[in-house]
């Protein structure tokens, strides 16, 4: 984080851990949060609040995004002139 520009004035980062993680490199690189950068999280762990300063984190309801997934989920083909599955991927030779 001694690295990072100055523009730079807020993070997202992808859960809680990385969150914490980049707050406290900011502070022992001498930036202050939320005085410099900004930093949001993602999946609201326990404790978040009880750091210093407090981590802004978002919630996530696993168990409701759990349901809607299952479903969502896309039903077996039984057709067997298909020759795609559901939720398969592709990748391009050149990958």
């Amino acid at each position: 984080m001694d690295n990072l520009p100055d523009e730079i004035d807020a993070i997202f980062a992808a859960n809680d851990q990385l969150a914490l993680g980049c707050m406290t490199a900011l502070q022992r690189s001498g930036r202050t949060v939320p005085g410099d950068v900004r930093i949001v999280g993602f999946d609201d762990i326990i404790g978040a609040g009880s750091f210093l300063p407090a981590l802004t984190t978002v919630r996530q309801d696993f168990r409701a995004v759990g349901e809607s997934s299952v479903v969502q989920w896309p039903k077996p083909t039984t057709s067997p002139s298909s020759s795609r599955r559901p939720n398969s991927a592709s990748m391009p030779t050149s990958c």
